[in-house]
Protein backbone atom coordinates (compact mmCIF):
# COMPACT_ATOMS: atom_id res chain seq x y z
CA UNK A 1 0.00 0.00 0.00
CA UNK A 2 1.34 3.24 -0.87
CA UNK A 3 -0.24 7.27 -0.03
CA UNK A 4 -0.09 9.45 -2.61
CA UNK A 5 -0.06 13.21 -1.29
CA UNK A 6 -2.23 15.89 -2.89
CA UNK A 7 -2.12 19.29 -2.11
CA UNK A 8 -5.24 20.21 -0.32
CA UNK A 9 -6.58 17.08 -0.47
CA UNK A 10 -6.74 14.01 1.27
CA UNK A 11 -4.15 11.20 0.08
CA UNK A 12 -5.05 8.93 -2.50
CA UNK A 13 -4.19 4.97 -1.78
CA UNK A 14 -2.68 2.79 -4.11
CA UNK A 15 -2.88 -1.04 -3.76
CA UNK A 16 -1.04 -3.77 -5.94
CA UNK A 17 -2.66 -6.94 -6.35
CA UNK A 18 -1.45 -10.39 -7.81
CA UNK A 19 -4.15 -11.35 -9.96
CA UNK A 20 -5.01 -13.92 -12.44
CA UNK A 21 -6.49 -13.89 -16.04
CA UNK A 22 -7.19 -17.19 -17.60
CA UNK A 23 -3.86 -18.54 -17.41
CA UNK A 24 -1.80 -15.32 -17.10
CA UNK A 25 -0.75 -13.74 -13.57
CA UNK A 26 -1.14 -9.99 -14.11
CA UNK A 27 -0.42 -7.24 -11.43
CA UNK A 28 -2.99 -4.66 -10.81
CA UNK A 29 -3.29 -1.06 -9.62
CA UNK A 30 -6.13 -0.12 -7.72
CA UNK A 31 -5.66 3.85 -6.63
CA UNK A 32 -8.50 5.07 -4.36
CA UNK A 33 -10.06 8.27 -3.18
CA UNK A 34 -9.45 7.58 0.89
CA UNK A 35 -11.55 10.26 2.18
CA UNK A 36 -15.09 9.28 0.00
CA UNK A 37 -14.29 5.71 0.45
CA UNK A 38 -13.99 5.65 4.35
CA UNK A 39 -16.72 8.14 4.99
CA UNK A 40 -18.83 5.55 2.68
CA UNK A 41 -17.14 2.64 4.25
CA UNK A 42 -17.71 3.80 7.89
CA UNK A 43 -21.33 3.43 8.13
CA UNK A 44 -20.94 0.35 5.95
CA UNK A 45 -18.57 -1.35 8.65
CA UNK A 46 -21.11 -1.53 11.11
CA UNK A 47 -23.56 -3.87 9.09
CA UNK A 48 -21.11 -5.80 7.21
CA UNK A 49 -18.79 -6.70 10.25
CA UNK A 50 -20.58 -5.74 13.64
CA UNK A 51 -18.63 -3.36 14.44
CA UNK A 52 -19.07 -0.31 16.97
CA UNK A 53 -18.96 2.99 16.43
CA UNK A 54 -15.57 3.55 17.50
CA UNK A 55 -14.70 0.21 15.93
CA UNK A 56 -16.01 1.85 12.75
CA UNK A 57 -14.14 5.26 13.20
CA UNK A 58 -10.86 3.72 14.41
CA UNK A 59 -11.55 1.30 10.95
CA UNK A 60 -12.47 4.13 8.58
CA UNK A 61 -8.94 5.82 10.15
CA UNK A 62 -7.00 3.19 9.57
CA UNK A 63 -8.66 3.00 5.83
CA UNK A 64 -7.33 6.94 5.79
CA UNK A 65 -3.57 6.46 6.78
CA UNK A 66 -3.57 7.62 9.90
CA UNK A 67 -1.12 5.20 12.30
CA UNK A 68 -2.11 4.39 15.70
CA UNK A 69 -0.38 7.60 17.29
CA UNK A 70 -2.25 9.83 15.32
CA UNK A 71 -5.30 7.53 15.75
CA UNK A 72 -4.80 7.44 19.85
CA UNK A 73 -3.74 11.51 19.96
CA UNK A 74 -7.22 12.47 17.57
CA UNK A 75 -9.32 9.64 19.73
CA UNK A 76 -7.72 11.59 23.36
CA UNK A 77 -6.61 7.88 24.58
CA UNK A 78 -3.53 6.29 24.93
CA UNK A 79 -1.58 4.14 21.79
CA UNK A 80 -2.35 0.50 23.65
CA UNK A 81 -6.20 0.96 23.77
CA UNK A 82 -6.35 2.13 20.12
CA UNK A 83 -3.44 -1.42 19.79
CA UNK A 84 -6.30 -3.10 21.48
CA UNK A 85 -9.47 -2.13 19.25
CA UNK A 86 -7.63 -2.72 16.50
CA UNK A 87 -7.20 -6.21 17.07
CA UNK A 88 -10.66 -6.22 17.63
CA UNK A 89 -11.77 -5.06 14.63
CA UNK A 90 -9.45 -7.60 12.96
CA UNK A 91 -11.14 -10.38 14.63
CA UNK A 92 -14.40 -8.96 13.53
CA UNK A 93 -13.11 -8.60 9.97
CA UNK A 94 -11.21 -12.05 9.94
CA UNK A 95 -8.16 -10.18 9.43
CA UNK A 96 -4.76 -10.96 10.80
CA UNK A 97 -2.86 -7.51 9.84
CA UNK A 98 -4.02 -3.78 9.87
CA UNK A 99 -3.12 -3.97 6.26
CA UNK A 100 -5.87 -6.40 5.56
CA UNK A 101 -8.15 -4.56 7.34
CA UNK A 102 -7.63 -1.90 4.98
CA UNK A 103 -8.00 -3.85 1.63
CA UNK A 104 -11.35 -4.71 2.90
CA UNK A 105 -12.52 -1.20 3.75
CA UNK A 106 -10.91 -0.29 0.32
CA UNK A 107 -12.66 -2.81 -1.77
CA UNK A 108 -16.27 -1.96 -0.19
CA UNK A 109 -17.80 -1.05 -3.66
CA UNK A 110 -18.94 2.30 -3.03
CA UNK A 111 -21.97 3.41 -5.38
CA UNK A 112 -22.52 7.02 -5.96
CA UNK A 113 -25.65 8.19 -6.51
CA UNK A 114 -26.28 11.56 -9.08
CA UNK A 115 -26.90 14.50 -6.99
CA UNK A 116 -29.91 17.09 -8.06
CA UNK A 117 -28.26 18.28 -10.81
CA UNK A 118 -26.92 14.87 -12.42
CA UNK A 119 -23.72 14.65 -10.40
CA UNK A 120 -22.17 11.61 -9.39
Amino acid sequence: MTRIERLGASPYVMLLARCLLGCNEALVAFITDTEQRATVAGDMLRDLYGLGRAEAEIATALARGLDLDAIAEQRSTSVGTVRNQVKAIAAKMECTRQVDIVRKILSIPIICLPDEKGRA
